[in-house]
């Protein structure tokens, strides 16, 4: 009588344990889908995320790209409108000449040399190393410019590099005129901060106003023997001012040129040869 009691209770028991098993399965089941659903809205949640960044990545790269080519467009079109302005001048004078004699044109008589700068002297110099020497063509005195505008000249040249000087060297100096006014007689140089220039010896009775471009004159002295062609673009005028004492204006220009950041420059080489003053 005592053994079928132990057995009555046990399955009685085991009875009643059945749906203590089956509700606890059943929740456990509830909370693996509610975790499925979480970890499926999460994977939703960061494709989005990764998708958004890869729009966002896309439209700035794309940005980027159509920033520099405007800026490219820009530069090319003030070079042309600068010499499309220097040519009509120029022609009106020389239509009145016969068999007129002139030193090499920019840039007609010109071929570019297209090369990379290679090494800066030191840190503090405003003279760099061009992977271009005398094999290619470039000897001392070379016209060196960027798309932008004038760079500096070759000072120093070997047969396979040449050292340039740059136009923001306190030794640097070229003779430039106004292309907006025509006022000629300047000469840019360097000026009191870094990178910036100044255009000297301008007489007061001269025209030149903020916003001016000016460029190369093309002209030779004795003070300043480098002979840079005309009508490469230097810079253009912040300010303009002078005084009742001094006898030439005070005018600072922003070159065209960012001399913080060259890379590639050209090098312009001619067959034709400078006149030499006598």
């Amino acid at each position: 009588m005592t053994r079928k009691n132990t057995w009555a209770r046990l399955a009685v028991a085991m009875v009643l344990c059945l749906p203590l098993t089956a509700c606890k399965d059943t929740k456990t089941l509830q909370e693996n889908e509610q975790l499925k659903a979480q970890v499926a809205e999460l994977q939703k949640e960061n494709g989005q995320l990764g998708n958004d960044l890869e729009t966002m990545t896309a439209a700035r790269d794309a940005a980027t790209q159509e920033n520099e080519k405007l800026k490219a467009e820009v530069n090319q079109l003030r070079q042309q409108a600068l010499l499309g302005e220097a040519a009509r001048s120029q022609n009106e004078s020389l239509r009145k000449q016969l068999n007129f004699i002139d030193s090499p044109q920019f840039p007609s008589d010109y071929t570019a040399v297209n090369t990379r700068i290679i090494g800066w002297r030191n840190e503090f110099d405003e003279r760099v190393v061009i992977a271009a020497g005398r094999n290619a063509g470039v000897h001392q005195e070379t016209p060196v410019m960027t798309n932008d505008g004038l760079v500096g000249s070759v000072t120093q040249v070997s047969p396979t590099a040449a050292l340039v000087t740059l136009l923001t060297d306190e030794s640097s100096a070229v003779q430039a005129r106004d292309q907006n006014t025509g006022a000629t007689g300047g000469i840019v140089r360097h000026g009191e901060g870094e990178g910036s220039l100044i255009v000297d010896r301008i007489t007061k009775d001269k025209l030149v106003k903020e916003g001016d471009v000016f460029v190369t004159a093309g002209t030779r002295s004795k003070q300043y023997p480098s002979l840079f062609p005309p009508n490469i673009p230097i810079g253009y005028v912040i300010s303009v001012g002078q005084s009742d004492t001094a006898p030439f204006k005070q005018i600072q220009i922003q070159p065209f040129v960012d001399f913080s950041s060259l890379d590639a420059v050209t090098a312009l080489i001619t067959k034709k040869k400078n006149p030499q003053a006598p």
